[in-house]
């Protein structure tokens, strides 16, 4: 006699918080007993200045950084990753595919402020690859399905006693906006090669504006236990997966850091809390990313004169 199918696993709870308004105290997280915690990033487009608004600007490195030195002063024994999930180099380019002046100053702080400030993964969207071809990558930029000289499909950390697999994948983009030596394939078939071969406790993929794409990734890779997708989304979204996989969606322009907060028990994440909390000047800055900053916003302003 056959054994009888085992019952599937019970859908992930997820809760979310958005963080607005408030002190600082405010918008920190309760000491939830969480297992990992991912805090995440995405399309800066070579900025580490905030969004630049009139009215409460947000965002910046300076302030994601200061962010997670806060958490991890007062929760030191949880383990907190910072990821970016693309779009953080500047693409702007001319029609004749040649990048704009001021890019390769703006870049360049960013790639600095980024390792400044500690980021454990970078994942590399198709706005990114103009300006990284010909140029050392950064160390944790990764991608399953762009292909480039140098550019590694996953980073693997130790958290905590945990081991974690980031990796990332992107859409190809506009075709005028390729690049020579750069292959894109397919995400979805990229990722189920790649996911089954990585030997660790929680695997994440960061996926650059994948539309379609993601769905799949979600619903049909198995051993994803969390997405985490930018596609220049500017409101909260419902957090989205099914029983197996966290799908959350990060803010554009890293106005607002999201903070996943993972449970894990028997090897399975079995829930978390996917909190986003407004990057304004309430949230601490780190100082020397602040006046990285504005050595940046210098070097921009000479090159663009």
């Amino acid at each position: 006699m056959d054994a009888p199918a085992l019952p599937p696993p019970p859908a992930i709870e997820v809760r979310t918080e958005t963080l607005t308004t408030g002190r600082l105290a405010d918008r920190l997280p309760a000491r939830d007993g969480a297992d990992l915690v991912l805090l995440y990033t995405a399309e800066e487009r070579g900025s580490l200045d905030t969004c630049g608004c009139a009215v409460r600007p947000r965002g910046s490195a300076a302030r994601a950084v200061g962010y997670r030195k806060r958490i991890q002063r007062r929760d030191p024994d949880v383990p907190t990753l910072l990821l970016d999930v693309g779009g953080w180099l500047d693409d702007a380019m001319y029609p004749d595919g040649t990048l704009q002046e001021h890019v390769p100053a703006r870049n360049t702080f960013m790639v600095q402020g980024l390792a400044q400030g500690g980021w454990d993964v970078l994942g590399v969207g198709w706005r990114d690859a103009p300006y990284l071809a010909g140029t050392d990558l950064p160390e944790p930029a990764v991608s399953a399905n762009l292909n480039g000289p140098g550019l590694a499909t996953h980073h693997i950390l130790t958290a905590g006693g945990l081991t974690v697999a980031v990796t990332a994948v992107t859409s190809a983009g506009p075709t005028w906006k390729h690049v020579a030596g750069w292959d894109v394939a397919d995400p979805v078939a990229a990722l189920t090669l790649l996911v089954p071969t990585l030997a660790a406790d929680v695997v994440v993929v960061l996926a650059f504006d994948t539309d379609d794409a993601t769905r799949q990734i979600v619903r049909q890779i198995p051993g994803v236990d969390v997405v985490i997708e930018a596609d220049d989304f500017t409101e909260r979204a419902e957090v989205l997966g099914d029983a197996d996989t966290i799908w959350v969606r990060a803010h554009t322009q890293g106005m607002r850091l999201g903070e996943l907060r993972l449970h894990l028990s028997d090897g399975r994440v079995t829930s978390g809390v996917d909190r986003q909390i407004d990057l304004d000047h309430v949230i601490p800055a780190d100082r020397g990313l602040w006046h990285l900053k504005e050595a940046q916003k210098r070097a921009v302003a000479a090159r663009s004169d």
